[in-house]
């Protein structure tokens, strides 16, 4: 999902001729589009056809401090990228720190990698750390819940 931090297109005018136009965490200056500006065109491209499609929102910024720590943002990120890969999506890290995994929804559960299945992964690695009452993730079904996605992502510019 994002390359290193130390890379930079600035000291190499080549270099950006070799990394990929959607890749997250660059600086907007740098002509690099941010995750949250991805997601905005993502969430949009994917409301073009809803159908089996999904979103599902890790609200990791929510954890108290001084949570989330650095490898909690590590794993959960692996996580989401890895459920991207296996389920043709994307995964997005927002300047809040919370997560968005934006992918089809497979017509057969199976594998912890499953969106059905996902929320209740992330709630069981994160139990320790998420206070009583809070919701940690949201799953959205874009033929359904399209528009309260559109309205999240609205809410992030």
């Amino acid at each position: 999902m994002h390359a290193p931090a130390d890379i930079s297109a600035a000291g190499d005018p080549t270099l950006g001729e070799h990394l990929p136009a959607t890749a997250g965490c660059h600086a907007p200056e740098q002509g690099w589009p941010s995750d949250t500006q991805r997601l905005v065109a993502a969430a949009r491209d994917a409301m073009s056809i809803p159908r089996s499609r999904v979103a599902l929102l890790l609200r990791i910024s929510q954890l108290a401090p001084p949570l989330p720590r650095r490898h909690h943002r590590r794993i959960a990120a692996a996580i989401l990228e890895d459920a991207a890969r296996q389920n043709q999506g994307e995964s997005f890290e927002l300047a809040s720190g919370d997560m968005v995994l934006l992918c089809h929804m497979p017509e057969h559960a199976g594998g912890s990698l499953h969106p059905d299945i996902l929320p209740q992964a992330l709630a069981r690695l994160f139990a320790a750390d998420v206070p009583p009452g809070m919701v940690l993730t949201r799953l959205w079904h874009l033929e359904r819940d399209g528009a309260a996605l559109l309205a999240y992502v609205a809410g992030l510019g």
